[in-house]
C-alpha cells in the first residue's frame, strides 16, 4: 500500500493555532463519496489541543480533490469574528482506499463553550461536492453541558474499549457503571466476583474501561444505591426480632448496620413482580430482587434488599465510607445514587405507633439533605448526583449540592412534587411537553441541565401485542428532541450505542431484543448522532446557565393560514418553546419548534401498535413566524438551523420588525419544519 504523509502547518487563524497532526490511510473499499469526521474526545479543556480525523469515501465520479475545515461559533459568521478555516488539505482515493486525515487545533481559553466544526469537500477544481459537520465542546468540567451513558459489561472477556469510543461518538462525556459492583454495603469484594445476577464480573475489566473513558476525556461514575443493602437467598435476614434493637451482621462480613437506621412499612405491600414475599406495617422496607421480572427469575421467596433513612447521619456516614473507599480504590470520578421511587413508610421508632402525628414521612426529600452532607464529607473530591425516581425529592435535590440532577420519568405512574407554577394541571407526565416542564422546573430551581431517562418500551402492553423488534424511528427522535429544546440531556445510549428501553440496563445490551434501524442509531452518520452532533454545537444557546423560558407569544401559520404554534404540544401542533438570556457573547432570544402537525397521540410513551401508528412525521411547507418581544427590543439578526439540514449550520432569515396591540414583534418564514427548527434572535 502506497502510503501518503500530509502535516498542517502551525498557523495561527485569530487566537487559534493548527496542530501538526500527520495523515494516515485505511484499508477500506470506497464506494460513495461522503465524509465522516469523528473527535477523539468528547469534550475538550479550554485552550487544549482538539484532536480528530475526517475520513473520505471515494467515489467512481471523483476520486480527489481538496478539503477546507471551518469552525464556527453558532449564529455568527465572518463580520463577528467566530469564524474561522482551522484545516484545509488534499484528499485521494485513487487506490480505491479510504482517505483518513488526522486533525487538530488549539482552542480558545473560554470555558463552556459549544462549536460547529464543518468538513468542505472539494473536487479537482475547487467545487464544494460534499460537507459533513460534528459538534465539539470546550469545556472544564462535564456537568455544565451534560450527555450521560451507560456502560454494563464487566466480565473478563468484554472489550473494555469499545463502550467508551462508541459513546465517543455522541459525545457522550460521563458514563454510569450500571451494576458493576457485588453488593451496595460491599461494593469489590475480591478481584474477581459474581453480581445478583450471576454474571462475573472482572475489576481489570473495570479498570481497562475507566482508563477507557479518561482516554476520551469521559467521566466515570460507580452507580450504586443510596439507601439500600442486598443480601442473598442464604444469608441472614435483616429482621427485626420482636422490639429489640438489632445489629445486621451477614456472611459477606458486612457489620455495624443498625435497623434503626431502616425506614420500615405503613401498610401492606408486595415486594417486586412476581414477588411471593410481603412487607407487612411495622416491618423494614424490602425489594424482592431476584423475585422480580428484572432478573427473569421468579424462584426466590426471599426478601433481598433492605432500604434505609437517608435522613439518618449514621446511615449516611456509613455508606459514604463504602463509596468512599470504592471509589478511591478503582478510580471513579463519581458515584451515580439510585433511589426507589416514593412509598409510605415511618421511622424505626414510630414503627408500632403509626397512628401518632407526624408518624409517617416523605423520605424521599431527606436525598438532597443526604447529598449535602456526603458532599460536605466523603464526596468532597467526587461528583455525585441521584436519582429522583419519578421526580419525587427533585425539589431538594434541585436546592442540595449535588454536581448534577438526574430523574427517571414514568409515564402515566407516578406524580411529580413541586411542578413550577402549577404548569402541570395534570400531575402526569405523559406528553412531550410533560417532560419538556420537567426539564424547565430544575433549569429555574437549579440552574441545572436535568439528565432524563424516559423508558420508551417501559409499559409496552405485551398481552396485545408481542414487544416490537426495532425502535420507532419518529418517536426516539421527538422524545429527545423535546428534552433537548427545554435544555435537559436525554439519558437512553448504553455500551456500543444500544437505546435504552427500559430501567433494567443489563437486559438492553444482553438480550438486544429492541435495536434501533440504521437510519436512527448508526454511529457514524444515523439521525441520532446528527442530533448529539446539533445539540453538542448549539449547547449555549439551548441550555446555557442563563437561558430560560420567556413564555412569549408566538404564532406560526402555514401557507393555508392555519395557526400551529402550541406551547402544550397538543398533536396536530407545532411544539414551540421560547427562550431569552445570553450565549455568552450576546443577549439572545431562541424559538424551538418541534414538528407534531402529524402526530395523532403526543405521549411520549410507546406501549401498544396504535401508539407507534401516531407517531408519524412529514415536513412541512413555508411556514410564518410571528415573534412578540419585549418592547423596543433592539435585533440585529435573525438565524435558523436544524439537526435536519444543512449539516447543522445555520443561515440567516430576512425578517421585519412591527407593533400591534399584543406589543412589539419580529416577523420572518422559516422554509420548512421537518422535526425541530431552532431560530436564534441576536440583539
Amino acid at each position: 500500500m502506497h502510503k501518503h504523509k500530509r502535516f498542517l502547518k502551525g498557523v495561527l487563524y485569530a487566537g487559534l493555532l493548527l496542530g501538526t497532526i500527520g495523515l494516515t490511510q485505511v484499508v477500506a473499499k470506497a464506494d460513495t463519496i461522503a465524509t465522516q469526521i469523528d473527535s477523539k474526545t468528547a469534550r475538550t479543556n479550554p485552550g487544549d489541543v482538539w484532536e480528530g480525523s475526517i475520513t473520505f469515501k471515494g467515489s467512481d465520479a471523483v476520486k480527489n480533490g481538496s478539503w477546507e475545515m471551518v469552525l464556527t461559533n453558532p449564529f455568527a459568521d465572518g463580520v463577528d469574528g467566530y469564524r474561522y478555516t482551522v484545516g484545509h488539505g488534499i484528499w485521494d482515493t485513487r487506490n480505491g482506499q479510504d482517505w483518513v486525515q488526522q486533525v487538530g487545533f488549539k482552542t480558545l481559553k473560554n470555558d463552556y463553550r459549544g462549536y460547529l466544526l464543518t468538513v468542505f469537500v472539494k473536487d479537482e477544481s475547487g467545487k464544494v461536492i460534499d460537507t459533513n459537520s460534528t459538534g465539539i465542546d470546550v469545556s472544564s468540567d462535564w456537568t455544565m453541558f451534560p450527555r450521560y451513558g451507560a456502560l454494563t459489561q464487566f466480565e473478563k472477556t468484554d472489550d473494555a474499549a469499545k463502550g467508551p469510543e462508541t459513546l465517543n461518538k455522541y459525545h457522550v462525556n460521563a458514563t454510569m457503571y450500571y451494576d458493576a459492583y457485588y453488593r451496595p454495603q460491599n461494593p469489590f469484594p475480591s478481584e474477581d466476583f459474581t453480581d445478583w445476577l450471576g454474571n462475573n464480573l472482572s475489576l481489570t475489566t473495570i479498570r481497562n474501561t475507566i482508563d477507557a473513558n479518561h482516554a476520551r476525556n469521559q467521566d466515570a461514575l460507580l452507580y450504586n444505591m443510596v439507601n439500600a443493602t442486598t443480601g442473598t437467598p442464604d444469608d441472614t435476614d435483616a429482621k427485626l426480632d420482636g422490639d429489640a434493637f438489632k445489629t445486621i451482621t451477614r456472611k459477606d462480613g458486612t457489620k455495624g448496620l443498625e435497623s434503626k437506621w431502616g425506614i420500615f412499612a405503613t401498610q401492606e405491600r408486595e415486594t417486586g413482580s412476581a414477588a411471593k414475599t410481603k412487607d407487612t406495617p411495622g416491618e423494614q422496607l424490602t425489594h424482592n430482587m431476584l423475585g422480580g421480572f428484572e432478573s427473569g427469575r421468579s424462584d426466590s421467596s426471599h426478601k433481598i434488599q433492605y432500604y434505609y433513612n437517608p435522613w439518618s447521619y449514621d446511615w449516611t456516614n456509613y455508606i459514604g465510607d463504602k463509596m468512599w473507599g470504592a471509589l478511591t480504590y478503582l478510580g471513579f470520578d463519581g458515584w451515580q445514587g439510585d433511589s426507589i421511587g416514593n412509598f409510605s413508610v415511618t421511622s424505626y421508632e414510630d414503627r408500632h405507633n403509626q397512628d401518632k402525628a407526624g408518624a409517617k414521612f416523605d423520605f424521599n426529600n431527606g436525598f438532597g439533605d443526604m447529598v449535602n452532607r456526603l458532599k460536605d464529607n466523603q464526596m468532597r473530591h467526587y461528583k455525585m448526583g441521584v436519582n429522583a425516581v419519578g421526580g419525587k425529592g427533585q425539589k431538594n435535590l434541585d436546592k442540595s449540592k449535588a454536581d448534577f440532577q438526574y430523574a427517571e420519568i414514568w409515564s402515566n405512574s407516578w406524580d411529580w412534587d413541586d411542578n413550577a407554577a402549577g404548569q402541570n394541571k395534570t400531575g402526569r407526565h405523559n406528553t412531550y411537553a410533560d417532560l419538556g416542564r420537567v426539564v424547565d422546573n430544575t433549569l429555574q430551581n437549579a440552574n441545572q441541565s436535568l439528565i432524563m431517562p424516559a423508558y420508551m418500551y417501559r409499559d409496552w402492553d405485551t398481552s396485545k401485542d408481542p414487544r416490537p423488534t426495532h425502535f420507532n424511528d419518529n418517536a426516539v427522535l421527538l422524545k429527545d428532541i423535546a428534552v433537548f429544546m427545554n435544555g435537559g440531556d436525554v439519558m437512553e445510549l448504553a455500551d456500543d450505542g444500544n437505546q435504552i428501553y427500559n430501567e433494567y440496563y443489563t437486559g438492553v445490551t444482553n438480550d438486544k431484543g429492541i435495536t434501533m434501524s440504521d437510519t436512527l442509531g448508526n454511529p457514524d452518520h444515523g439521525k441520532l448522532r446528527k442530533l448529539y452532533d446539533f445539540v453538542t454545537a448549539y449547547q449555549n444557546v439551548l441550555r446555557g446557565s442563563s437561558i430560560q423560558n420567556n413564555y412569549h407569544k408566538i404564532e406560526i401559520t402555514d401557507e393555508n393560514g392555519k395557526q400551529l404554534a402550541d406551547k402544550d404540544g397538543a398533536s396536530g401542533s407545532i411544539y414551540t418553546v421560547t427562550k431569552s438570556g445570553h450565549d455568552g457573547y450576546h443577549d439572545i432570544e431562541t424559538i424551538n419548534m418541534m414538528n407534531l402537525t402529524k402526530v395523532t397521540d403526543n405521549n411520549w410513551q410507546i406501549r401498544t401498535k396504535e401508539d407507534e401508528a401516531s407517531k408519524q412525521v412529514a415536513k412541512t411547507g413555508k411556514l410564518h413566524v410571528k415573534y412578540y418581544v419585549d418592547t423596543f427590543r433592539r435585533i440585529d439578526k435573525v438565524w435558523l438551523a436544524s439537526p435536519d439540514a444543512n449539516d447543522g449550520q445555520a443561515k440567516t432569515l430576512d425578517f421585519t420588525r412591527g407593533w400591534d396591540s399584543g406589543g412589539d414583534y419580529v416577523e420572518f418564514d422559516v422554509p420548512s419544519l421537518d422535526y425541530w427548527n431552532l431560530i436564534y434572535i441576536k440583539g
